[in-house]
């Protein structure tokens, strides 16, 4: 089959004159909006996160779009890790445009503007340096581009395409997004201006509102998880197959035991099925060196490569001087709540862990809404505990999750301790369902179910 063929057979909508349906879902991600006013952007627009979060979803959202008004010969995609396209690997990048441009076009590259869609653009050889080429020769082509290695695609961005590349993170959904797209936007949209310091003054009976359904979506949220094609999934088990087959098999496996050349891909794999199990428990490498029989060393990049293909998150030791919080051990936590499930095998809320799993949840919130915001987060150990501590320069809150129905005042000494040590006026307990304030020694403790809380930080 000729290059030209190949392009072709990617490209229906040259014969067809739209996308098909079977690539474009109706829902939409909020991310799909905010693509939609970066097209018309001269800096390339990347799509990252994880498998199935939906980028290659948007990318095909973006192009039915625009090709209403456009004429659809001057949209070209392709996948990078296409196997019809390893034939013509050497030099692929330039061959695609020029085919492109001479077959299909029949114009010079000065003409008319096109939209370049390359998915998983990581697999292709020097990617950023033709991009920079094209970039800089100031060529009319807007390049949209995915990629499931935030690392390789970062680093590389930095290096060569600083200034010319806006990205767009796209991650597991968070509770309110799920929500949203699970056909209720109207529970994310009432919670959506309460916060933690107008909680207080809202009488329950109002923030109460959509209990019982917000219950039932995170009770299946839970079990499913985030990825968005969670939300269509009605069989658990084929879709914990299907998870595992795209994250042990082509994640770790494909993305990054072949890009980072890992020299034993199995033990890359017991790792995360080891944070997976254990998730939102604290690790020391050496730890994990003697129980996976590979160096520290090994065990630092591995995870370097999980949390930059986004599969885990990572909590430091909260610290106020920054040599004890480095020495210290770390917290890790699964990206995604379903993924974790489909790792182990975990089919039901009855769990031993089941209480270790919601906190990895409000760690999950919490991470995206501190790089939103420009904060960090941190755990705290020494006489007491904290779970989750979210921090910046002028502001800390501490977090502590207990998902139980009631509450006792041993439940509240870890966060005590802290907001004595530290002088923090109001600590946070996240709770199943109690919602509540407690005044403790002068330092209040706001009691709040999952539920909400996570509504809250969506």
């Amino acid at each position: 089959m000729s290059l030209l063929k190949v392009l072709r057979a990617q490209n229906e909508w040259w014969m067809t004159g739209k996308v098909p349906p079977a690539l474009v879902r109706e829902v939409k991600r909020k991310e799909f909006d905010k693509a939609m006013q970066l097209v018309d952007d001269e800096r390339i627009l990347a799509m990252i996160g994880p498998r199935r979060t939906g980028k290659t979803t948007i990318l095909f959202q973006l192009m039915d779009e625009l090709i209403k008004n456009i004429d659809p010969e001057r949209f070209l995609f392709f996948s990078a890790d296409d196997p019809a396209l390893l034939p013509y690997k050497e030099n692929l990048f330039e061959n695609i445009i020029k085919t492109y441009y001479e077959e299909i076009l029949a114009e010079p590259r000065r003409g008319e503007r096109v939209y370049i869609f390359i998915d998983e653009i990581h697999f292709l050889d020097d990617w950023e340096l033709w991009l920079k080429k094209y970039f800089d020769l100031k060529y009319n082509i807007k390049f949209i581009i995915s990629s499931s290695s935030a690392m390789h695609l970062s680093k590389r961005s930095r290096e060569s395409l600083v200034g010319r590349i806006f990205e767009i993170l796209l991650l597991p959904l968070s509770l309110g997004d799920y929500a949203a797209l699970s056909g209720r936007p109207d529970i994310p949209e009432f919670y959506c201006n309460v916060n933690l310091d107008n909680i207080v003054a809202t009488p329950d009976i109002e923030l109460l509102r959509y209990e019982e359904d917000a219950k039932l979506l995170l009770g299946r949220y839970l079990l499913y998880g985030g990825f968005p094609e969670a939300i269509f999934s009605d069989n658990l088990l084929l879709w914990q197959e299907k998870l595992v087959s795209d994250i042990l098999g082509k994640a770790l496996y494909r993305d990054i035991a072949e890009l980072y050349k890992v020299r034993i891909p199995s033990k890359l794999e017991e790792l995360f099925v080891n944070i997976a199990a254990n998730t939102s428990e604290t690790f020391s490498y050496s730890s994990l060196s003697r129980n996976l029989g590979i160096s520290i060393e090994a065990i630092i990049n591995y995870i370097t490569y999980l949390e930059a293909s986004y599969l885990i998150g990572e909590l430091r030791l909260y610290s106020k001087t920054a040599e004890k919080s480095l020495r210290s051990n770390r917290k890790y936590f699964i990206i995604d709540c379903g993924l974790r499930n489909a790792v182990i095998r975990t089919t039901s809320h009855i769990d031993e862990n089941h209480g270790h799993l919601v906190e990895s949840v409000v760690q999950k919130h919490l991470s995206v809404y501190a790089d939103a915001m420009g904060m960090s987060l941190s755990y705290f150990r020494e006489k007491g505990e904290v779970d989750i501590i979210l921090h910046s320069r002028n502001i800390v809150i501490p977090v502590e999750v207990k998902y139980q129905s009631s509450i006792s005042g041993s439940d509240y000494k870890g966060l005590l301790t802290f907001m004595e040590k530290f002088h923090v006026g109001k600590g946070i307990l996240v709770t199943k369902d109690l919602l509540d304030v407690h005044t403790v020694d002068g330092k209040e403790i706001q009691l709040i179910p999952v539920w909400l809380f996570l509504l809250m930080f969506s």
